[in-house]
């Protein structure tokens, strides 16, 4: 992998295909990975895709070989890092092939540079607020409250064992493994709702999900289907691939590069 500084992240990325006077007029693809992941999980699409295309796909900072960032981020600061990333590589209107997060961060990107993305291919994608239960509310709160006591001097010390061992018990799977600077930034990501600006997106956009997906459930991948006027063009749509979950895509791996194929407006597979 290169490195590269953008912004003040240091970011792991690869590009590979065809490029210069050899370069096809076909569009370049980004790929951009999910939370706790890196850019391997989606290695097979560049692998097929780079024999006919310019394929960039990048670690985000904190995961694989790109480091943390030195505080918090948001998805916006992903967004952007994206956006710089495009630009400095001379990728052209590239199609941001994207899993989870990495749909979440191509999302805000896609409805603020819409001259910048030439499509998305959004498999399990975040980027719809998830519907919390009353238990779940009970537990936030609960939460807010005591670690609002810890900030009175003289209760930090008393408290600070049962915050972590709080955290340990309710937080996700990625919340536990993550560092307090990814835990922050993971806090911040999913709590955002891009539903609101995904009726501007106009982008040709094709959906990838498995019905049984607890992670980002069907009913998003419906909802961003019906709610982005670009997945509504030829090629584009909701794929669903039935009893399979959130690395659906990965496990229909020849169906999903059809797919993407015929998305790209290519019929031919290589052996």
């Amino acid at each position: 992998m290169q490195t590269k500084t953008y912004g003040g992240a240091t970011l792991a990325y690869t590009v590979a295909g065809p490029g210069g006077t050899n370069k096809p007029s076909r569009p370049d693809l980004l790929l951009l990975h999910g939370w706790g992941v890196d850019h391997t999980t989606l290695e097979f699409i560049s692998a097929d895709l780079s024999k006919d295309h310019k394929v960039a796909a990048l670690d985000f900072p904190g995961f694989g070989e790109s480091p943390e960032p030195a505080e918090p981020w948001n998805n916006r600061r992903f967004s952007e890092l994206v956006e710089d990333f495009i630009a400095a590589e001379k990728l052209e209107k590239p199609v941001l092939v994207c899993h989870s997060f990495g749909g979440r961060v191509a999302l805000d990107l896609a409805a603020r540079r819409p001259d910048l993305v030439g499509g998305l291919v959004l498999m399990g994608s975040a980027g719809v607020r998830p519907k919390r239960s009353g238990k779940y509310y009970l537990k936030l709160y609960s939460y807010k409250a005591i670690r609002g006591l810890a900030k009175i001097p003289g209760f930090s010390w008393l408290l600070s064992d049962f915050i972590e061992q709080y955290r340990m018990k309710y937080g996700s799977s990625d919340y536990k493994k993550a560092s307090e600077v990814m835990r922050k930034t993971l806090s911040s990501v999913v709590n955002e709702d891009l539903t609101g600006v995904m009726s501007g997106i106009k982008t040709p956009t094709l959906l990838i999900w498995g019905d049984k997906d607890t992670a980002t459930p069907i009913e998003h991948g419906r909802l961003m289907a019906s709610l982005i006027p670009g997945a509504k063009v030829p090629g584009g749509g909701l794929v669903v691939y039935e009893g399979l979950g959130h690395y659906a895509f990965l496990q229909k791996a020849p169906e999903t590069l059809k797919t993407i194929r015929h998305f790209l407006g290519q019929e031919v597979t290589h052996a």
